[in-house]
């Protein structure tokens, strides 16, 4: 039923496509190195739909789509953009972006001289800026003496996958063979570019994957403006509460363990399937799958 839904192939600017293959650390240590180019080795921490709460922006919570920590501690929060209505809009974005990556360090009460980097990296699927550069770096420096550099740590990546490199830094060619395949998925030129397009493949043909998918979008395009009350005991207390059976709560525990092998976080499974946390921790439990947080 769930490749009924999607009569087309789903590409790698696909929301959940991306967050899938970036969120194995085999293809986000490889992307990393091209944009940077230098090794990383090793990711100490790796996840989609990283939800981070901002308790001092009255609740507000923004979700990352790829939320990553290499070993020396530095933060790095990657983003597909496929639409976005002017580079001001992009702008500003990216500063929301660097904020939650603050508040995730804030939380953990890490003292300033401890401050780890931040790298927020937006990959737009569209023209940027003079259009002559693929790759924009972007830190802090002082308006009246560009050669003075305030070191807060804090960096921006904007790409774009259309944009000519006329007069920018040459890029790999690795990255710039990905960047063809993001804009045209029928552009393969390189073993890496191979192995991302056998794994949007796979998703493709994956039926359980394919519901999950099919599920987070429903829930992405039918968020509900009231949430539940809170307070709700366990069992089938939000499934009830939007007018369900019990016997299609119990259903909804096949979408719970898609939900679970696709490595969704347990907030977003709740929104999907409508379910308590002590529900599907018991469904993660009884069939050894393991929770993202």
């Amino acid at each position: 039923m769930a490749q009924e839904q999607f009569k087309e192939r789903l590409l790698i600017t696909t929301d959940c496509i991306f967050k899938l293959v970036f969120n194995q650390k085999r293809f986000a240590k490889k992307l990393f190195s091209l944009i940077f180019q230098r090794p990383f080795d090793k990711l100490t921490a790796l996840e989609s739909e990283k939800t981070i709460l901002d308790k001092m922006a009255e609740g507000k919570s923004v979700n990352l789509d790829i939320f990553a920590k290499d070993a020396f501690g530095n933060l790095y929060d990657l983003e597909m953009q496929n639409f976005c209505r002017s580079d001001e809009e992009l702008d500003l974005r990216t500063r929301t972006y660097e904020r939650m990556l603050d508040v995730h360090c804030m939380k953990r009460s890490v003292k300033n001289k401890k401050l780890p980097y931040t790298f927020v990296i937006f990959i737009c699927n569209y023209h940027l800026f003079d259009r002559k550069q693929k790759v924009y770096f972007f830190d802090t420096t002082c308006v009246n003496k560009r050669n003075i550099m305030l070191n807060n740590k804090r960096i921006e990546v904007l790409i774009s996958t259309k944009n000519r490199n006329i007069d920018g830094i040459p890029i790999d060619p690795e990255l710039d063979a990905l960047l063809e395949y993001i804009h045209d998925s029928t552009k393969i030129k390189t073993d890496f570019v191979k192995k991302i397009d056998e794994e949007v493949t796979k998703i493709n043909e994956d039926p359980v994957k394919l519901e999950a998918i099919m599920r987070y979008n429903l829930h992405i395009e039918d968020i509900k403006e009231d949430s539940f009350a809170k307070g709700e005991a366990s069992g089938f207390t939000k499934a009830e509460a939007s007018g369900f059976t019990k016997g299609e709560a119990r259903n909804n525990e096949r979408v719970i363990i898609n939900c679970l092998k696709c490595n969704m976080t347990l907030e977003t499974i709740v929104n999907i399937s409508e379910s308590t946390i002590k529900r599907i921790k018991e469904i993660a439990k009884k069939n050894n799958l393991k929770i993202t947080n």
